[in-house]
């Protein structure tokens, strides 16, 4: 939730922080079969909902902080599979998250001044995924 910027007098300092985000939202999914090739399933899902970001930590082991904000989450997957048996296939996919919070500097204290404040945070993450799917 900050931009480090770190005075020349801070190089020996430590700093341990802990980020947790929690997403929540509907997903809309689109699952097709491709008439041409045979055993070929295409996925789509698309979600946009809500992200809570908590940033805890401390500055020199005694200086403690939080920063919660909650914003705007939206997630995508797209991916292919790839049905070789009844009950065994192959899926390749790739995953995109996208978080916004914004007015991050209303009502934050942070103890040290080693610390400039932001006004947004954006978080952008992919995960590329290869699957053996085993359906039951």
């Amino acid at each position: 939730m900050h931009g480090l910027s770190f005075p020349e007098s801070a190089q020996n300092s430590s700093l341990h922080e802990n980020i947790q985000i929690f997403y929540l939202a509907p997903q809309f999914s689109s699952v097709h079969e491709a008439q041409l090739l045979k055993g070929m399933i295409s996925y789509l899902d698309l979600g946009i909902g809500y992200a809570h970001y908590l940033n805890k930590g401390t500055i020199n082991k005694d200086q403690k902080y939080s920063v919660p904000k909650s914003g705007l989450g939206m997630n995508s997957n797209i991916g292919v599979e790839y049905k070789f048996h009844t009950h065994l296939g192959v899926k390749i996919s790739i995953s995109v998250e996208y978080y916004i919070f914004k007015h991050l500097d209303e009502k934050i204290e942070i103890p040290s001044k080693m610390f400039e404040k932001r006004s947004k945070l954006g978080i952008f993450m992919t995960s590329p995924q290869l699957s053996l799917i085993y359906p039951l």
